[in-house]
């Protein structure tokens, strides 16, 4: 019974997710302050829906009983906050458990950036650009460096390089106080996580065949997209660092996951095809922000995606 109304709360808060991410860029086109409001309740949301599922399914990590919390966000991005540091604190406890070395370190950082983002909420909380920049590098960015340090190199049958990952998120934070730490901390990061390794994971790409190396291809892709977050670190506005960081860092690793996270969440088949134009059109949208071409082109990535679905 609890496992049934767990799954149905899992369900709900990705719907939830999926609408707020589809909203966000459609409101920016008339009604900029609602555009805000749902950025930042998206920033939240999906995020820490995405670290539940994630810490869920590492070894001795049990947190699927925390998923209502999520619907507080109906309440407000404030409430969420609750759930975020009560989430961050029990995640840790259940840690220090996990065996593997890699796995244990990569589901302390998505722990960490819990807390952190959630006490960042309950000290700081207002619907402004300052605070959503500052949330988004505590919660959005360090939770995709715990969990893509990992995976990536691993699916490639490598190892990442955690010393130099946990370097980043020293600069990460430092960058709260010093922007020009937060080129650093990226740089840090794509090295920790081998992106400079990119072609030899094409070559192990090439030797699948079908749908297998149509989902690693994407992955890889998808993955490799993300540097054009290093927009982000560039002497610019808060709003302009803001999306910068979103549309080109955290989009493109949550793009990447979402026909793996689809299918399992809403207990529906698997994707059969994968789209790459979906990332071209996310670094069109980047580049060619801020401009109503800029959510067309966003929005058109999030089709793709539909699309390689109902194929």
């Amino acid at each position: 019974m609890l496992r049934t109304v767990t799954i149905t709360f899992q369900r709900i808060n990705f719907i939830l997710s999926l609408a707020l991410l589809l909203s966000a860029p459609l409101a920016s086109l008339a009604m900029p302050n609602a555009h805000m409001l749902l950025a930042i309740s998206f920033l939240e949301l999906f995020p820490f829906f995405i670290a539940l599922a994630y810490l869920e399914s590492v070894e001795r990590v049990k947190l699927t009983y925390l998923s209502p919390l999520g619907l507080l966000v109906l309440l407000g991005p404030r409430y969420l906050a609750i759930a975020l540091t009560l989430a961050g604190l029990i995640s840790l406890y259940h840690v220090r458990k996990v065996k593997l070395e890699s796995l244990r370190f990569s589901a302390l950082l998505v722990s960490l950036s819990m807390l952190l983002g959630g006490l960042y909420t309950v000290l700081f909380f207002s619907l402004n650009v300052d605070f959503a920049l500052k949330f988004a590098l505590l919660y959005d960015v360090l939770m995709i460096y715990g969990v893509s340090t990992h995976s990536f190199p691993n699916t490639f049958r490598d190892k990442p390089d955690w010393p130099l990952t946990f370097l980043a998120v020293v600069f990460l934070i430092l960058s709260l106080v010093y922007d020009g730490f937060m080129l650093i901390s990226l740089i840090l990061y794509f090295l920790g996580a081998k992106f400079y390794k990119a072609w030899k994971f094409y070559e192990i790409v090439k030797n699948y065949s079908g749908i297998a190396k149509k989902g690693n291809l994407y992955l890889l892709v998808g993955t490799l997209s993300s540097v054009t977050g290093i927009l982000s670190a560039l002497p610019l506005n808060t709003l302009y660092k803001l999306h910068y960081l979103l549309m080109g860092f955290v989009a493109p690793h949550i793009f990447t996951h979402l026909p793996l996270m689809i299918p399992a969440i809403l207990r529906v088949r698997a994707f059969k095809d994968y789209c790459l134009v979906t990332f071209i059109l996310l670094i069109l949208a980047v580049l060619s922000w801020p401009s109503l071409v800029s959510m067309i082109l966003f929005l058109g990535s999030v089709v793709c995606i539909i699309k390689s679905y109902l194929m």
